[in-house]
């Protein structure tokens, strides 16, 4: 067996056992685009330079940059909201390398939440009326620019 898969294999029991996998950062319903994950990055990257609104201001850097070093292994964007509320949701592709080798779909999910400063709220945290006050925005601001510019429409897991 190859050494570099074998310690890929330890590493994953290992962030499972430590409660520092995705599943303990848990998170919010998936959103899933029936496209490749490819698409789906480049899609974003759109987004982002037709709304430059919702990347992370200078003064957000250092807590976006603690959430991203904290989950270093988990691919991700974050997104910025700037109006009332302010805040930032850390968002990553859910799966794993053969979720990535499926052309025809690519779930996200929000992962944590920040309003300022240093802390960062996971769903766990957070009550069912802020829970779906952040789903709203999030399905409004991204999920439905992200589907008018791929033209289509994406799944929400139903919890």
């Amino acid at each position: 067996m190859n050494l570099k898969y074998l310690l890929y294999l330890l590493s994953l029991v290992l962030l499972n056992a430590c409660d520092y996998s995705a599943g303990a950062l848990g998170g919010f319903p998936n959103r899933t685009f029936p496209i490749s994950k490819r698409r789906l990055e480049i899609t974003i990257d759109t987004l982002y330079s037709l709304n430059p609104k919702f990347k992370v201001p200078g003064n957000w850097e250092s807590a976006d940059s603690s959430m991203i070093k904290s989950y270093s292994y988990l691919e991700s964007r974050t997104f910025y909201f700037k109006n009332d509320p302010e805040e930032m949701y850390y968002v990553t592709f859910v799966g794993d390398a053969e979720t990535f080798n499926d052309t025809t779909k690519t779930p996200i999910a929000i992962r944590a939440v920040n309003r300022g400063g240093s802390k960062w709220y996971k769903y766990r945290d957070l009550d069912d009326k802020e829970k779906a006050k952040i789903e709203s925005r999030f399905d409004l601001e991204i999920i439905h620019r992200i589907e008018i510019y791929t033209k289509t429409k994406a799944d929400r897991e139903i919890y």
